[in-house]
């Protein structure tokens, strides 16, 4: 419901103090390389393990979870009725995985490039989406099926927690989930 604009803020919150620790404890120590090295030094050595190997699991669940929403993008937009085959499907994430790993070892010039355009077309599309969704609410857009756009849409069907509390803390790990990398 409408009670994950709350979680984000909350999140959100709480990744900008992260970012700002992390950014005190790099200019404290310039010799570190990443937050890793910090564990490492500040709480000892078995953190630095731990978080490292935790981070690296993280990632690959991460990349496992972008090849499948990949494949089921692919379903969605070819002609209906298309469905891959588990090998087709492997096909489709090795090229993925190659494609990737090919801008990684171009050069770290190009990487930067192709993620300066990718982070610009995100944030223009969200710059997009609120433009649009405004326009929906300043003129009353009325929905196929008979529904106006309005800001009172926010807290009626059953207000600002309509699946209670346990829908709000069920909504936390989608939102963590959009904040990954942001270290």
């Amino acid at each position: 419901g409408p009670s994950i604009l709350v979680i984000y803020m909350i999140i959100g919150g709480m990744f900008f103090f992260l970012m700002r620790a992390l950014g005190e404890l790099l200019l404290a120590n310039l010799h570190y390389k990443s937050f890793v090295d910090m564990a490492y030094d500040l709480i000892g050595p078995w953190a630095g393990y731990y978080i490292g190997w935790t981070y690296w699991l993280g990632w690959v669940l991460v990349g496992i979870a972008d090849l499948s929403a990949v494949i089921n993008y692919l379903s969605f937009w070819l002609p209906e009725g298309a469905s891959f085959s588990p090998m087709q499907q492997a096909m489709i994430s090795a090229g993925c995985v190659l494609f990737v790993l090919g801008l990684n070892l171009l050069t770290v010039k190009l990487f930067g490039e192709v993620e300066f355009w990718f982070a610009l077309i995100k944030i223009l599309a969200i710059i997009g989406l609120i433009g649009v969704g405004g326009y929906m609410i300043l003129t009353h857009f009325q929905a196929p099926h008979g529904d106006v756009v309005s800001i009172s849409n926010v807290w009626s069907h059953g207000g600002l927690f309509p699946k209670g509390v346990s829908g709000f803390l069920a909504g936390f790990q989608i939102a963590v989930f959009a904040f990954i990398g942001v270290e």
